[in-house]
């Protein structure tokens, strides 16, 4: 009878799954020198860098440290996952919730919670307190989940992001994790966003259910979404909703509508060659409560809206050529916002049309695989002649607050992002491998702006990053593999007036580092 209970309960726990994956990477040896104008530490060329880009102003990067309670690792930091998951014996439903551990020892050990909610800050300098049990509690967990299906539909509710039939066909898995810094993973559009905390080129992931577009690309993503699947095989079709999360870049209030939605049509190995995904998001809100009032300062009482779409394919030639695979995606995104009173007058908005283009290729022939991913993206506006017309500038989608506006035709603006990677592996046998991964990522942006006709201010800029790195892995089995290697970052940034007033600078970065990683 007790080998019998025995056998009952460890099956009745079968579907019961508990993982752990740690890594640890100890800064050996990393060194940032400053070059060009950014060597000089005066106020004016500080100012400049910073206001910019968020470099100006120091001399010296420093030497790696082994601190455990740190996620600062070199290119890639610290991290301690804990991963508890059910799945149905029979396939019908499922649930997961992952432990970011790492924060929540990190945050007791050095005191960043704030549990007494009376606003002190008893955390280190320049962390923000967390001033209750529930922000406490919220921090550590990362990915959560539950879903059930029922025939050919399934109901999700959760936070994991879901990328579709396209998502493993990516080809990211030949560059090394000391690439991850400069590594863009997923189709959509390189997004310049420039503001108070410097410069950011950031990929906006559209073919993600999570809905709200901006926030991901911001790298806030993990907002909770509901989403039901029909399995019409081979196509899949996903409706997904999120919670009415707030729009940035505006201010906090619960009493207006919010919504988000996106639908995406999916197809896995049609015809044993394609993988494609369509998908169709937007995400927004009706700021204005006063759309009521006569006379009302919003007279449609349309909102604020982000729209954005994606056509994703990827084809497994493997039947052509031995080991090629071609992926190649366009991705789109709008914002519309409704006209604005003022006074007598209406005025109407103009915001730019952001859209990027991906081409990504993976090649494999014996012990060699390589990949190439690419990334061109580009947005340009401008006023018309109607001077009731405010043109938002190119500050990166939902970005509201911080955007540069002009009325008419004064202001013109055009960008350009440009992302190329190459990541080729060698494996020398089951347990060793060597890698080299280059890449680099381009941005240009130039803006003209007419404030009366005969003064025109131009102004262009340009930032460059490039990052190499070679190193090699070695398994001690197939869940415990050490890393080790040389990193080159070399970052060039460029600003130029029509009042001569120019800037060139950049830094240089070296590092030896080290990665330890256990997957259970």
């Amino acid at each position: 009878i007790s080998i019998l209970l025995t056998l009952l309960t460890a099956a009745s726990f079968a579907q019961f799954k508990v993982g752990l994956e740690a890594s640890f990477a100890p800064d050996v040896l990393l060194v940032t020198t400053p070059t060009g104008d950014n060597a000089n530490t005066s106020a004016k060329t500080g100012s400049l860098a910073q206001s910019k880009f968020g470099l100006g102003g120091y001399s010296y990067g420093g030497t790696g440290t082994f601190d455990l309670l740190s996620r600062e690792g070199t290119w890639i930091g610290h991290d301690l996952d804990v991963t508890l998951s059910y799945d149905d014996p029979n396939g019908n439903f499922g649930s997961l919730l992952q432990l970011n551990a790492a924060n929540w020892i990190r945050g007791l050990a050095m005191g960043s919670y704030d549990a007494d909610s009376d606003g002190a800050s008893d955390g280190v300098s320049g962390q923000p307190p967390y001033q209750s049990l529930l922000g406490f509690l919220d921090v550590p967990f990362g990915d959560w989940n539950l879903w059930g299906k029922v025939g050919i539909f399934k109901a999700y509710v959760g936070n994991t992001a879901n990328r579709g039939a396209t998502s493993d066909y990516r080809y990211d898995g030949n560059f090394n994790s000391f690439f991850d810094t400069v590594k863009i993973d997923n189709f959509g559009i390189l997004v310049p966003t420039i503001g108070g905390s410097g410069f950011a080129l950031n990929a906006l992931d559209i073919n993600n259910l999570q809905n709200h577009i901006a926030r991901n690309a911001l790298g806030t993503s993990g907002n909770a979404y509901l989403s039901v699947s029909a399995n019409l095989a081979p196509v899949t079709v996903d409706v997904a909703g999120d919670f009415g999360t707030d729009l940035p870049g505006l201010a906090t209030d619960d009493s207006y509508s919010k919504a988000g939605f996106a639908l995406r049509v999916s197809g896995a190995k049609i015809a044993d060659l394609v993988n494609f995904d369509v998908i169709y998001k937007l995400h927004g809100a009706d700021t204005n409560t006063d759309d009521k009032l006569d006379p009302s300062p919003q007279p449609d009482g349309n909102g604020i809206w982000e729209n954005a779409f994606g056509l994703y394919a990827n084809f497994d030639l493997d039947s052509i050529v031995a080991g090629l695979g071609v992926s190649v995606g366009y991705s789109g995104f709008v914002q519309a916002q409704e006209d604005e009173k003022r006074g007598t007058d209406t005025f109407k908005y103009i915001n730019p049309y952001y859209n990027g283009i991906d081409l990504r290729v993976k090649f494999g022939v014996g012990p060699i695989a390589l990949t190439f991913n690419n990334n061109f993206s580009f947005s340009a506006i401008s006023g018309d002649d109607d001077e009731n017309t405010i043109v938002n500038g190119l500050t990166g989608p939902g970005d509201l607050s911080g955007g540069r506006t002009s009325r008419g035709k004064e202001i013109t603006q055009s960008y350009f992002a440009m992302y190329n990677a190459l990541g080729v592996t060698y494996t020398v046998d089951e347990a060793l491998s060597a890698n080299v991964s280059l890449g680099n990522k381009l941005f240009t942006f130039n803006e003209t702006e007419n404030f009366i006709e005969a003064n025109k201010n131009v102004q262009d800029e340009v930032r460059d990053i490039f990052s190499a790195t070679v190193g090699a892995k070695y398994s001690f089995t197939p869940n415990v593999d050490l890393e080790a290697g040389l990193a080159f970052q070399v970052e060039g940034n460029s600003i130029k007036y029509t009042n001569d007033v120019s800037q060139e600078f950049g830094t240089f970065t070296f590092g030896i580092p080290i990665r330890f990683h256990v997957k259970w």
